[in-house]
């Protein structure tokens, strides 16, 4: 009895520690997010918004000929500047993102990264229960836009490929690439790589 006690304590603890590491992994997945979309906000609308202040104070000295190449100038200032907040806005959510299904969204996803890097992206979706709770679909969407964010900047990897099925009551997610590495701090490395790929695992 005390054995069996003993056992059941350590397995609860060991869950409690799985658990404290996934909820750290979503924190720093967070925390890394917020100070990318810091830096998008300084360098990219903050100068832009900048620039356009410029412009627009130097007006008063303009001439009539020089006037209307000027306010051309800060229309297509206006113009970079609302496509970067559209783009900064879907990244935080996707409009669509409550609209259609998981599997729209990672589509959705996926050809996105490959529209802006020279990584290819493959797409698996198995059967997958419907409607998915939004909170795990929000999870599973960020862990997949995480996981390609360090394929891009850091694996040095020309592809990427992503497996989402269900199993019974549990939701599977492969990522692998054919890179050099990839963020172990959600899920371990297979300690067999096959075909040069290397890949995190997540299971509900």
């Amino acid at each position: 009895m005390e054995r069996d006690i003993t056992h059941r304590t350590f397995m609860e603890r060991e869950l409690l520690l799985q658990r404290v590491c996934q909820v750290k992994s979503v924190i720093d997945c967070q925390e890394r997010e917020h100070q990318r979309i810091s830096r998008k906000l300084h360098d990219g609308l903050g100068q832009n918004l900048v620039a356009i202040k410029l412009k627009l104070e130097s007006i008063p000295h303009d001439t009539a000929g020089e006037l209307n190449a000027t306010l051309a100038q800060v229309k297509q200032m206006f113009n970079h500047t609302i496509e970067e907040v559209r783009r900064i806005s879907n990244n935080l959510m996707p409009v669509a993102f409550n609209v259609f299904s998981l599997a729209v969204a990672l589509r959705n996803l996926c050809n996105e990264v490959e529209s802006n890097s020279e990584i290819s992206v493959g797409l698996i979706v198995g059967v997958l229960p419907e409607p998915i709770d939004q909170l795990l679909k929000t999870y599973v969407y960020r862990i997949v836009q995480e996981a390609l964010t360090n394929v891009i900047k850091h694996s040095g990897a020309s592809r990427a490929n992503i497996t989402i099925y269900a199993d019974f009551s549990n939701l599977h997610l492969i990522i692998e690439d054919n890179g050099v590495g990839f963020n172990t701090a959600i899920q371990t490395e297979n300690k067999k790589t096959q075909k040069g790929l290397r890949s995190m695992r997540i299971k509900n």
